[in-house]
């Protein structure tokens, strides 16, 4: 190759669409809702056991859903005819061109908090990884081809001076294929440092989380004796039938019960969908010395949980760690971040208490008219 030769290194018409992931992403929202509105129907037709604790979800999902569909449609429909116009501009040679020596380089730090910036002739470009384009976001800090001593012939739009192909001249480098790449948004560097845990930590954080499913699933009795107590009930006086066997565990509508009879403790857990509804969290039913009635009963959360939660405390603050590398700035937005953290764990175990009540009130109401 001649040194004066240039090389194509990104070109619109070529890579394609790459904007589609963002739109999907209200996939997600969409099949959240449809959930929502569909899901309680569902169980009942499998007939397993699920329990509508908000009245108002069915009504709240359908507002949500159609959220999710307008959303995802309007978002797939900007971001889909910026790409048609954009690569006519290209196809069609009606893009502003622009040729010389890159001037007033400004690379993007890794974690990003700044976009990557120069000019060219007095046109000025700036972009990111990190921002939804369809044109060359490529940064240096992220394998880009684009350096202060390159020289570049540059096709842009001139509504947003989008770069809608780039040549260099002389360049050695790697041509990326675009169509095909998938590091569209990069996430902070794993290599080294304490982001180099974090796969450990999340596989970690899972296994915990799934063996906590199974043991309670499974009424574990030494794991369940473990759990903090959050919410308690007295003054109970429920007489306990007389066909109820402390020797086996009894499946009752939207739970399972074992009497522990040495303890004088009857174990309760959600049973069917309801063990994911009111996950980590179980009820014991206290038995007077005599056997013969439930004086009250406590609400218990799992002492695993907590670990499991700590732990993933521990994995968001690698994370925010990483990202917020020497920007003091970001301390602030971390700090509130950890207080909506606390309060939405404080809230989560109110509302696990609140459920948890709902399946204890309807469990002591069969068992009285068995």
């Amino acid at each position: 190759m001649l040194p004066d030769q240039f090389v194509k290194v990104f070109d619109i018409v070529d890579a394609g669409f790459r904007d589609w992931s963002f739109s999907a992403v209200g996939l997600i929202f969409v099949a959240f809702g449809a959930g929502i509105v569909l899901f309680p129907s569902l169980m009942r037709a499998v007939k397993i056991p699920y329990f509508e604790f908000e009245l108002g979800a069915r009504k709240a999902g359908v507002f949500f859903l159609a959220f999710a569909i307008l959303w995802t449609g309007g978002a797939f429909w900007q971001s889909y005819s910026e790409h048609l116009r954009h690569a006519a501009l290209a196809r069609q040679n009606q893009c502003s061109i622009v040729e010389g020596r890159v001037q007033n380089f400004v690379p993007m730090p890794y974690a990003g908090h700044a976009d990557e910036s120069f000019s060219v002739s007095g046109v000025a470009f700036r972009y990111s990884d990190f921002k939804v384009t369809d044109a060359f976001n490529n940064t240096a800090s992220h394998g880009g081809p684009i350096d202060a001593s390159s020289y570049v012939r540059i096709c842009y739009d001139p509504q947003d001076n989008a770069i809608l192909r780039l040549e260099i001249r002389g360049f050695t480098g790697e041509v990326k294929d675009y169509a095909g790449w998938r590091d569209i948004l990069p996430w902070p560097s794993r290599d080294n440092g304490p982001m180099a845990w974090l796969h450990g930590f999340g596989a970690l954080l899972v296994l915990l989380f799934l063996l906590d499913v199974l043991a309670i699933e499974r009424l574990l009795l030494p794991y369940v004796r473990t759990f903090l107590r959050i919410g308690s009930f007295a003054g109970l006086n429920r007489r306990l039938p007389v066909t109820l066997d402390p020797a086996r565990k009894v499946e009752l509508g939207n739970s399972l019960i074992f009497w522990d009879k040495a303890e004088h403790v009857i174990w309760l857990r959600p049973r069917g969908f309801n063990l994911f509804q009111v996950p980590s969290t179980v009820a014991k039913l206290n038995v007077d010395t005599m056997d013969r009635a439930i004086t009250g009963y406590e609400i218990r959360y799992s002492s695993g949980a907590l670990i499991v939660l700590a732990l993933l405390g521990l994995i968001v603050d690698l994370f925010a760690s990483d990202l917020m590398k020497g920007d003091g700035r970001m301390l602030v937005f971390a700090f509130a971040i950890a207080v909506f953290a606390i309060a939405a764990v404080v809230m989560n175990l109110r509302k696990m208490r609140a459920r948890m009540q709902a399946l204890v009130d309807e469990a002591i109401g069969e068992l009285g008219a068995m």
